[in-house]
C-alpha cells in the first residue's frame, strides 16, 4: 500500500478536519487547530523551521497534538525534533507524565505512517517495545490495549478500562488499530460510539489519512472539505520542497526541475529524495 509522501501527508491534515465535515457545530473547535496548523505548514515552507513561543494556554492535550501535525509530518524522519518541541510543549502546559507519554506515542504512531510502518494489530506492543512506557507508566494501559485489540473488544468495553489522562488519544489509536486499512470504517465507528467526540475523530481521521492516504478519503468527503484542502495545498507541497532541499526562501522561487517528477514518486520517504542536510 505504498503511498507519496505528501499524499500522507495531505491525508492527515485532511483527516484532522473531518468533523468540520457537515457539521456547522464543531465549526470553532475545528477552526482552532486548523488555523494552527496552517501557519505551521507556512513557517515550515518558508524557514524548514518550526515557530517557537506560541501560547497554548486553553488548548487541550488533543488539541496541541493536532495543531503540531506539520511539525511531526514535516520532521518525520528527525523524531528527536519534534520530540523535543512537543516534549517542551507539555512543561510548559505542566502535562503530567502520563500525558507527556501519551502525546509522544501518537507523535511516534503518526511518524510510522509516513514511512509505512504503522502496524495495525501490533500497534501497542510495538509502541511498548520502542519507547520504554513501563517507565513512563504507560506500560499497563499499552498492555491492556493489545489485549484487548487481540480479543476484539469494542470502543465502548475498552473506554470503560482506561484512565482519564488522555484518553481521547488512546481511543483514536485503538480505534485505528482495529480498522487501519479502511479509513471510512474508522471513522464511522467512532461515529457510532455512544460519547464519542470530534476530538477523537480527528485524531482517528489523521492517524488513518497518514496510513493510507489522501485517496483514502473518500471522494464526496473531499468534496466536502475542498475548501480547506484548497487553501493549504500549494503551501503544503512548498513544505515537501522546503523538506526536501528543492525550494529555497527568502527571495524568488526556486524549484528544482525535478521537483514534480520526485513528489509524485511512490516510495516510503528518504527513498526517493532523502532530505538534505543545510551546509
Amino acid at each position: 500500500m505504498q503511498q507519496t509522501l505528501l499524499s500522507r501527508w495531505e491525508g492527515a491534515l485532511l483527516g484532522s478536519c473531518l468533523p468540520w465535515m457537515g457539521n456547522v457545530s464543531e465549526g470553532a473547535q475545528v477552526e482552532s487547530w486548523y488555523e494552527r496548523q496552517n501557519q505551521a505548514i507556512q513557517a515550515l515552507a518558508e524557514t524548514g523551521q518550526w515557530q517557537g513561543g506560541i501560547n497554548w494556554k486553553g488548548y487541550t492535550t488533543s488539541e496541541i497534538i493536532l495543531s503540531c501535525l506539520p511539525l511531526i509530518l514535516f520532521f518525520n524522519d528527525q523524531p528527536e525534533t519534534w520530540g523535543e518541541q512537543l516534549s517542551a510543549i507539555a512543561q510548559q502546559k505542566n502535562e503530567s507524565s502520563l500525558a507527556t507519554a501519551a502525546i509522544l506515542a501518537y507523535a511516534t504512531a503518526i511518524t510510522w505512517g509516513t514511512s509505512e510502518k504503522l502496524p495495525g494489530n501490533t500497534l501497542f506492543k510495538k509502541l511498548r517495545k520502542d519507547l520504554d512506557e513501563d517507565s513512563s507508566g504507560n506500560g499497563n494501559v499499552l498492555t491492556m490495549l493489545q489485549n484487548s485489540l487481540e480479543q476484539e473488544a469494542t470502543l465502548q468495553e475498552i473506554k470503560l478500562k482506561l484512565p482519564s489522562t488522555c484518553q481521547d488519544i488512546w481511543l483514536a489509536l485503538y480505534c485505528f488499530a482495529t480498522t487501519s486499512e479502511n479509513l471510512a470504517l474508522s471513522v464511522r465507528r467512532v461515529k457510532a460510539s455512544e460519547g464519542s467526540n470530534s476530538i477523537i475523530l480527528a485524531l482517528v481521521g489523521a492517524l488513518s489519512g497518514v496510513h493510507n492516504g489522501v485517496n483514502a478519503i473518500p471522494v464526496p468527503w473531499r468534496c466536502l472539505l475542498q475548501k480547506e484542502r484548497t487553501e493549504w495545498k500549494q503551501k503544503l507541497r512548498l513544505m515537501w520542497a522546503t523538506w526536501s532541499g528543492n525550494y529555497h526562501f527568502p527571495g524568488q522561487a526556486n524549484f528544482d526541475e525535478h521537483l514534480d517528477v520526485n513528489a509524485m514518486a511512490i516510495a516510503p520517504c528518504g527513498v526517493i529524495q532523502p532530505r538534505r542536510q543545510k551546509p
